[in-house]
């Protein structure tokens, strides 16, 4: 049986030799995601000729933060396989959503994601999910857009909300995020006080302004006092 992994955060559909499974990665410790990385290792060890103990690897590798490393093994499996969809996807989600802007490539990551589609017949749902990420990334709002809109369109109800909040944000002109509705949160606090600090520079200008005229005023007033004297 393919061992194969869930993609990303959230409930997400993997689609695998043997059927459909169907997971959340974030129950996961790290004490099991370094566990799971070092037993893949050991298999590699033995055979390395393996691209699903490559691939599984690199996800459980990128979990822990391991991104360049996982990077090297997502293309290993490719090497073994260059019709392996999902390795295909996990690549494409490392590269259009990786914190570490030296191996963020939103080109690439929009390549890997056709091709996993291509390989599927864009019947999975984790690989629009991975293309439409990688088309936001690279800035191409519309094609984000569409195909998120696929996605909400065939999403589980289990994970529908998400899809459809993942749209919202496409829409917007945004890229992933893990978890929208913090992002959200976070950004509505930001502007909110991006919003009070320049109400206050707004505020602290206009009494200074004040006080320059009220001076002026002042200053004015004497010399209209001496001139009558």
């Amino acid at each position: 049986m393919r061992v194969d992994v869930p993609v990303r955060q959230g409930s997400i559909v993997s689609s695998t030799n043997d059927g459909i499974i169907l997971q959340t990665w974030t129950f996961c410790s790290l004490v099991t995601m370094k566990g799971t990385a070092a037993d893949f290792s050991a298999a590699l060890e033995l055979n390395d000729k393996d691209p699903v103990a490559w691939n599984n690897r690199g996800y459980n590798r990128y979990q822990l933060g391991k991104t360049a490393q996982a990077l090297k093994d997502y293309d290993a499996a490719i090497e073994l396989t260059p019709n392996d969809a999902l390795a295909h996807q996990n690549r494409a989600w490392l590269l259009a959503t990786t914190t570490d802007k030296s191996l963020r490539n939103a080109e690439e990551a929009v390549a890997s994601a056709a091709k996993a589609c291509e390989i599927n017949a864009s019947g999975n749902i984790g690989d629009l999910s991975a293309l439409a990420a990688a088309h936001a990334d690279a800035g191409n709002s519309k094609d984000a857009v569409g195909w998120q809109e696929k996605v909400a369109e065939i999403a589980a109800e289990d994970v529908k909300s998400f899809a459809e909040k993942m749209l919202a944000r496409y829409r917007n002109g945004k890229t992933y995020i893990a978890d929208p509705v913090a992002a959200d949160k976070a950004e509505a606090e930001a502007a909110e006080a991006k919003a009070g600090k320049e109400a206050a520079v707004k505020k602290e200008a206009v009494k200074k302004e004040a006080a320059k005229k009220e001076a002026a005023k002042k200053r004015q007033e004497d010399a209209e006092a001496k001139g009558e004297e």
